[in-house]
């Protein structure tokens, strides 16, 4: 379970307006913006501002690699769920 810290809802919006004036972040930087992000408990619009700041300012080498560790020890479980449906579904064909 996710839980947001003050701190780190600070941070994020700190490392946010970093971003904005076109600020590099290091790789533990990185992995705390990441790791905030994912968060449950942050707003759609805090990480769609987050991002599209990223984006806008270019994403260095050791950002990349900090988010990427970031999601490398969230740990998500990509399982794919089998019991979704009972009925098996008929292969789709090309016409």
């Amino acid at each position: 379970m996710f839980l947001i810290t003050a701190m780190q809802v600070n941070d994020l919006r700190e490392m946010t307006l970093r971003l904005m004036r076109a600020e590099n972040l290091s790789c533990a930087e990185a992995r705390e913006f990441l790791s905030a992000l994912i968060n449950p408990a942050v707003t759609d619009a805090q990480v769609a501002a987050a991002l599209a700041v990223l984006a806008v300012k270019g994403e260095t080498v050791d950002e990349l690699a900090g988010m990427a560790e970031a999601m490398r020890s969230a740990h998500f479980d990509c399982t794919p769920n089998t019991h979704v449906s009972s009925t098996p579904r008929e292969p789709v064909r090309a016409r």
